[in-house]
């Protein structure tokens, strides 16, 4: 069985363009987006989650559950930027992706992240983007390794991951893939 946790893709495109464009949009708190995959998770689980947000998530499950301060915008997939990254992932990924939710992180310093899983916000798979505040933070798995994403990276986020030594702001850019877990993910040999 093929565990990848991370899986690196080269992409073309400009920091400072992204930034803009991020800086253009409005940020919302982590825990007022809405959860993607709310049917499944119920369906799976059993558990009724009553309302949409990941706030209404946490309300719904007994266990504790951390408290996330990241800041989520939203980005519109026709935005030329990121149509133009959408456009490159299709002709470097030797599969038929869906494109999820695409959304700019925010993490502010000393800000780590706990370990957590994705769903039912977001599942399968997540290519990051950093852009900047990369210097020091590592994203690491439960029971698995830890590395440092300097680039474009697809993570395995149906395992538990967090990020520490958050010592800048850090914003990267992610891409929800949720129609194919990361082991099954090819890329093209020419890349």
């Amino acid at each position: 069985m093929d565990d990848r946790e991370v899986l690196v893709i080269d992409l073309d495109y400009d920091v400072d363009v992204l930034t803009s464009y991020y800086n253009s949009l409005r940020s919302y708190d982590i825990d007022d987006i809405d959860i993607n995959h709310k049917d499944e998770f119920c369906k799976n689980t059993g558990i009724n989650v009553i309302g949409n947000t990941i706030k209404d998530l946490k309300k719904s499950i007994t266990k504790k559950v951390h408290k996330r301060t990241d800041f989520v915008s939203k980005c519109d997939t026709t935005h030329p930027t990121i149509a133009n990254i959408i456009k490159q992932l299709s002709e470097k990924i030797d599969n038929d992706i869906v494109i999820g939710d695409v959304s700019f992180f925010l993490q502010h310093a000393g800000e780590d992240v706990p370990t957590h899983s994705d769903f039912p916000y977001r599942k399968n798979t997540v290519l990051m983007i950093p852009l900047w505040g990369i210097s020091s933070s590592i994203t690491y798995y439960e029971d698995g390794g830890e590395y440092q994403i300097t680039s474009p990276t697809f993570l395995n986020i149906t395992k538990r991951h967090g990020v520490k030594n958050v010592t800048e702001n850090r914003l990267c850019l992610h891409f929800e893939i949720p129609n194919i877990p990361l082991k099954d993910i090819r890329l093209c040999e020419k890349q």
